[in-house]
């Protein structure tokens, strides 16, 4: 056999293609190595150059080997490509995040009809499914044509491919210009700093090692582990008044209860900068209500969320704990459900989203299931009131609130309970019904929203202060969120979205159980629940990993899906960021936190 005529014949019709393989090559590999970058031009190249590997190869083995096989699959690896931008692009815009697992586990559990409707719009199925059609009309074109034109061995690459070639091209071009010229300037120190742009080929790597790791990782440590603390990481933690007696084994002592109703109202997304008491550059009178909570209430200013989204944040909030996946794979942590039953306080959950959005009542049920009486979600609530969806999740916070007055003005509903409700109009796309007063036309839907929910909320709550069935001396209200500002249309500026100042307002005719607080210390969401703890008269347990405001702890907690931590301290302009599970920190203060962590989930 004479190799010499299809090695001629691979030079002469195949060398721009081969020396493009090796430039996307060396691109990908060099994506591996190369941690950080800041150039513009850089950054624009060599993520969509490294997009074309995959590919490409596949093109480099069809004109190898003369396979029809290996020229379909390159265009199937081009779509998948496409595909993988343009997702990583949508991430980027809603979570400030990179493509990765911790992303992609995020929008799988979103990805419902709920959610694609609040992502792409209420009528996203009639431009969604004839766009998906498209596109599945164009691979099967594309890949047809190939197939068919590529049944003359002497021109396996026909001109359809060139045609996939550049749509990826244009595509992936546009994709990392939105990527680099987004940023107005550097990101905080974290992953998203050096990864805001990565090619295809590194990100598939990346997430075939995450689920790897995931696989491969402990699940079921989940509670309370004081051998894993060092003693230098302890006599850090002590000293910032962060672990205590319960590093020694010891549970904080109950004292007589001091609230038989705790009302705890849970605002989606707002963040303390929305309130214009707070934030002068707000627009003057858009949160009346808040703003007379703020000023006339025991108010935090220096509370941080926890963790976001909801599911965590909730988490954080009811738990006391900051990481919702492994408390589902080992439920039965305490939480201040549990520890309210124990007590005689009746636990009821209120929420206007369907249940099986993100698997939430499932979920909910498997983490408080057990000890949390009533459960109304989306269902419920229609089921026994009838409702009418006014919102694109579901039930108008408006609807909602009425809805739950009408369940705690009931007959037999108990004089001791604690009730979450968490709302829903501040979310996007955002909702504006409900009375006509509360309805005002500011220069986009966010703020419509933010008025629409800020004038319920104030109808809301002096409906309670006037009822005196319901508040007294022994009544207490939190008005907190679920977790800082995610969207807003990015009001706030930002260049991402990660745990940021909440609300934490303490509303009771009582304010003598509370005089002890020092309402400008730092704190954060997992500090609430200690804190309700002992004001109905329960041992705060040692699996809380926050501490009662009461005591010495001056400093916020909060972590990301994405395994960041954030301390925010006193004095400090910037909060100290830090990779969990990393091996090597660069100070004793990062493997400190690290190890508090790790107190409470081992590996």
């Amino acid at each position: 056999m004479n190799y010499h005529r299809p090695l001629k014949y691979l030079l002469r019709r195949s060398l721009v293609v081969m020396t493009m393989v090796m430039l996307m090559f060396i691109s990908g590999m060099s994506a591996l190595l190369l941690s950080r970058y800041s150039n513009a031009g850089f950054l624009l190249v060599w993520p969509v150059l490294g997009d074309f590997v995959l590919p490409l190869c596949f093109v480099l083995l069809a004109q190898i080997f003369r396979n029809r096989l290996c020229a379909v699959i390159a265009v199937l690896s081009a779509f998948l490509c496409v595909i993988l931008r343009i997702t990583a692009l949508i991430i980027r815009k809603e979570t400030f995040m990179p493509l990765g697992l911790d992303s992609v586990l995020l929008l799988w559990e979103h990805t419902d009809h709920n959610g694609l409707r609040a992502v792409f719009g209420r009528y996203y199925l009639l431009w969604g499914i004839p766009l998906l059609l498209l596109v599945l009309s164009a691979v099967i074109y594309f890949c047809g044509r190939v197939w068919y034109a590529s049944r003359n061995k002497r021109r396996i690459i026909p001109d359809s491919w060139i045609t996939v070639f550049a749509i990826l091209f244009v595509i992936s071009i546009a994709a990392s210009s939105v990527y680099v010229f987004s940023r107005r300037r550097k990101v905080q120190d974290d992953a998203m700093a050096s990864n805001l742009v990565r090619p295809v080929p590194v990100v598939v790597a990346e997430l075939a090692g995450d689920i790897v790791d995931m696989a491969l990782e402990k699940n079921d440590d989940c509670g309370y582990f004081p051998e894993n603390l060092p003693e230098e990481s302890a006599e850090i933690l002590y000293a910032a008044n962060i672990e205590s007696m319960k590093a020694q084994g010891a549970e904080t002592a109950a004292e007589p209860a001091k609230y038989d109703k705790i009302i705890i109202i849970a605002c989606e997304s707002l963040d303390l900068d929305f309130i214009s008491a707070y934030n002068s550059g707000m627009p003057a009178d858009i949160t009346p209500n808040l703003d007379w909570l703020f000023r006339e209430n025991i108010s935090y200013v220096n509370c941080f969320s926890a963790s976001q989204p909801t599911s965590w944040g909730l988490t954080a909030l009811l738990m006391s704990r900051l990481d919702y996946r492994r408390e589902l794979n080992a439920p039965g942590n305490p939480s201040l459900f549990s520890i309210g039953r124990k007590l005689g306080y009746a636990g009821y959950y209120f929420s206007p989203v369907s249940g099986l959005f993100g698997n939430n009542r499932k979920t909910y049920m498997k983490l408080f299931g057990g000890t949390l009486d009533h459960f109304f979600f989306l269902e419920e609530l229609q089921k026994k009131f009838t409702a009418v969806s006014k919102s694109v999740w579901g039930i108008a916070d408006f609807e909602l609130f009425d809805m739950v007055l009408k369940v705690m003005r009931a007959p037999k509903f108990p004089q001791r309970f604690i009730a979450v409700i968490s709302t829903i109009d501040i979310h996007p796309p955002y909702t504006v019904a409900g009375k006509p007063e509360c309805r005002h036309k500011y220069t986009s839907p966010f703020l419509n929203a933010l008025h629409s929910f800020d004038c319920h909320l104030g109808w809301f709550i002096r409906r309670i202060m006037d009822d005196p069935a319901l508040y007294g001396p022994r009544t207490l209200i939190v008005l907190t969120a679920d977790h800082s500002a995610t969207h807003g249309e990015n009001y706030l500026k930002r260049e991402n979205f990660n745990p940021s100042r909440i609300p934490l307002i303490f509303i009771t005719p009582s304010t003598e159980p509370l005089k002890e607080l020092d309402y400008s210390k730092y704190c954060s969401s997992i500090d609430v629940t200690p804190t309700l703890v002992r004001l109905i008269g329960g041992n705060i347990p040692r699996s809380f990993m926050g501490r009662d405001l009461h005591e010495k702890k001056n400093c916020a907690i909060s972590r990301t899906p994405g395994h960041l931590m954030f301390v925010h301290r006193p004095g400090e302009d910037k909060p100290l960021v830090l990779k969990l599970g990393e091996k090597n920190y660069d100070s004793p203060e990062k493997q400190a936190f690290n190890d508090y962590f790790n107190l409470y989930y081992s590996k």
